[in-house]
């Protein structure tokens, strides 16, 4: 089975992280919240590891820091 990733993107601390989905800060594109308001940012995905990669440079154009996530480390 192939892995699936995800790319969060915080709009307004201008932050992204990628994740493996099953990291338990990423929960398949959920995130730790119970409800998004969708006011802070965006999950994108799912992908594979390579359309991970082409979505954190898409959003790293936009100006946006984007690195790997610490605890589960894609």
């Amino acid at each position: 089975m192939t892995k699936q990733y995800y790319v969060y993107e915080n709009w307004r601390r201008k932050r992204g992280r990628t994740h493996l989905a099953e990291c338990r800060y990423c929960n398949h594109g959920t995130g730790t919240q119970s409800s998004d308001s969708g006011k802070n940012g965006k999950w994108h995905g799912p992908f594979d590891r390579n359309g991970a990669f082409s979505a954190a440079e898409e959003i790293i154009k936009r100006g946006v820091d984007v690195q790997p996530c610490a605890v589960c480390a894609p």
